[in-house]
């Protein structure tokens, strides 16, 4: 069978191995067999999907949404730190929706670009970091630009994955001058 992927790494017990975009770790020895199967492909599928629900969330404003991709007690760090709030972590999806219910009612609009790295699988948890760009605009404020990532940590539940921890790490926040054209 032909498939659309490569291995980069030769999988042995405790190794990892890239798969495609991703990173596929062996669990013991007989998993050298499953190592780029469709069942790997299908959870960073997954996982790919909710650093997308969480992007598209973000983008429509959707703070329930947002606060859904998070496990019941998942983390959320940085965010409120960055913004000048004095709390390191936001922790449960009830206080997160209530953050990001507080904290984002005053953005007028957001597009936020999520590039998923490699996933590192172990089981039931995952990691990965994304990249990130996002353009907002404060009511009353000149759009600003933001770069970073998250760095996550992902657990599977009976739901699918959610983020278990999403740590954000900023690079660089600015507002461009000049004129806008629309």
């Amino acid at each position: 069978m032909d498939r659309p992927f490569r291995r980069f790494a030769p999988a042995r017990s405790g190794t990892m191995a890239l798969v495609g975009n991703s990173t596929v770790g062996a669990r013991h020895a007989t998993d050298q067999k499953r190592n780029g199967t469709m069942e790997d492909l299908a959870n960073v599928y997954a996982i790919e999907r909710l650093v997308l629900a969480y992007a598209t969330a973000a983008n429509r404003r959707d703070f329930r949404a947002m606060a859904d991709t998070f496990d019941d007690n998942g983390r959320l760090v940085g965010m409120a730190e960055m913004m000048g709030l004095n709390q390191e972590a936001i922790v449960g999806r009830a206080d997160i929706f209530s953050f990001f219910s507080a904290a984002l009612e005053a953005v007028e609009y957001i597009f936020q670009n999520a590039q998923l790295g490699p996933v590192m699988i172990d089981g039931d948890e995952a990691t990965a970091q994304v990249m990130l760009t996002e353009l907002a605009r404060w009511r009353g404020q000149n759009l600003s630009v933001f770069l970073g990532r998250y760095e996550d940590r992902y657990i599977r539940t009976p739901s699918g994955w959610r983020f278990a921890e999403r740590k954000l790490v900023p690079t660089t926040l600015f507002q461009p001058s000049g004129q806008f054209l629309i």
